[in-house]
């Protein structure tokens, strides 16, 4: 990929404010068709609005804790919550209002008992933004395909990988990001039978 396209894609990545948009819209708005993202677009719309529905649904539930407090990342119909709640109770209101909202095909909490401080939040925005410039880097990963988060110093990646050695060098990036504790991978290859026989 040429340099300038490299830089410019991260320039766009950082300057994003929220770690759960989708990595997808800045790679693919900058790289075109050099990079092949598994989604097709019907679906890709869907997961945003997937996203924008389950936000909504906290929304209408007057549950302002739920949604200043998670991180809500779908791709291909599978949601990823990530984020502290102050009560098991929370976490557990969370999920169900997720997986009332139609269109969605699996719900994957990390969500946590614990308060959020405000360094914390900003440390890993921080990190999971640098984890998505590594990727776009990375030549022998379809960074396209991979969704990012961060809570606690915890990278989550969440998408579609080539094949296992696509996916262990992803995580094996982001492992090598400053400030990251562990990477947990909730990523599916991309013959995995859980995916939508559409592809």
């Amino acid at each position: 990929m040429d340099k300038f396209l490299k830089l410019t894609a991260i320039t766009l990545i950082i300057s994003s404010t929220s770690s759960c948009l989708p990595i997808a819209a800045a790679g693919t708005a900058v790289v075109g068709t050099a990079i092949a993202e598994e989604r097709v677009a019907g679906d890709k719309l869907n997961d945003n609005v997937i996203a924008v529905k389950i936000r909504d649904a906290y929304v209408q539930h007057e549950f302002s804790e739920l949604l200043t407090r998670i991180s809500v990342t779908v791709h291909e119909g599978r949601v990823l919550l990530v984020g502290n709640l102050k009560g098991e109770a929370y976490v557990n209101q969370a999920i169900d209002i997720a997986w009332e909202v139609e269109g969605v095909r699996e719900v994957i909490s990390e969500l946590i008992v614990a308060p959020t401080h405000v360094r914390e939040y900003a440390k890993d925005t921080f990190i999971a933004n640098a984890v998505r410039s590594k990727l776009l880097l990375e030549q022998d990963v379809r960074s396209v395909n991979y969704k990012v988060d961060s809570n606690n110093g915890t990278v989550y990646l969440l998408g579609v990988a080539q094949d296992q050695k696509e996916l262990n060098l992803a995580i094996n990036v982001a492992r090598n990001v400053s400030g990251v504790k562990q990477v947990v991978s909730h990523v599916l290859l991309k013959d995995d039978p859980r995916r939508k026989k559409t592809y």
